[in-house]
């Protein structure tokens, strides 16, 4: 109830589809969320480089720079510490950290889907039924950015940036660990055990709904005609 009571103070704003795309001239692409958290450490959030959506005193949730799907949030802890580098060194210290993630993104995901199920009523002929099960979150097996990060996304996955075989397989595989499973194992062993083979899966090809696709444009196509999401990506 007191956690409720905070979030309900400190409200999710409206999801900006036009967000200010980052600057990170200069900036190794590794490193970028350590970049941010040291800015805000500092007090110095005009020279952020990225798009702030919301956040507390325990994290801060992102635009994805270069979103997959129409909404693509990821939820990053502020406190900084050793552990919290990637999921390969999270240890059972951690799991309060991500359940309190985890919680962030289901509410963000019951934001979402109202802010698509309103856009639908407005904006569309035949409006679709918008749910949780639309949506997704998750961790990348081995991310390619610093600091753990909470991906919290829509599964349409159609956007301009979803570009190769690799960026779908990031998402709709095993590369894509659920929170459940996180804390499940930080519970369980400790320590996050990676999938050996993590990399490899993300060579895979291009299967959806049983069916294996030669391209990402032939793929996108299918996409767009089972999509119940509205058009408006960025």
């Amino acid at each position: 109830p007191l956690k409720k009571k905070l979030l309900e103070m400190n409200p999710f704003p409206h999801y900006n589809f036009k967000f200010e795309r980052p600057n990170i001239k200069g900036i190794h692409f590794s490193t970028v969320f350590n970049v941010v958290l040291d800015e805000i450490e500092k007090g110095n959030r005009k020279s952020l480089p990225c798009s702030v959506f919301w956040e507390n005193e325990r994290v801060i949730v992102l635009y994805d720079a270069y979103p997959k799907s129409k909404y693509h949030l990821l939820v990053l802890p502020k406190e900084r510490k050793k552990t919290l580098k990637s999921v390969s060194h999270l240890s059972s210290s951690d799991i309060d950290t991500i359940q309190y993630m985890n919680e962030i993104g289901t509410r963000l995901i019951d934001h979402l889907v109202d802010q698509e199920s309103r856009l639908q009523k407005k904006n569309s002929t035949r409006p679709q039924s918008i749910s949780k099960d639309d949506f997704q979150m998750g961790f990348h097996s081995i991310p390619s950015i610093h600091v753990v990060h909470l991906h919290v996304m829509s599964t349409d996955f159609n956007t301009p940036q979803m570009k190769r075989k690799d960026h779908w397989n990031s998402f709709t595989t095993s590369f894509f660990v659920k929170p459940s499973i996180i804390l499940k194992q930080l519970s369980e062993n400790g320590k996050i055990i990676v999938d050996p083979n993590a990399e490899q899966i993300k060579k895979q090809a291009l299967t959806f709904n049983k069916k294996t696709y030669p391209n990402i444009p032939d793929l996108k196509r299918y996409l767009k005609q089972v999509s119940k999401f509205t058009p408006g990506y960025n």
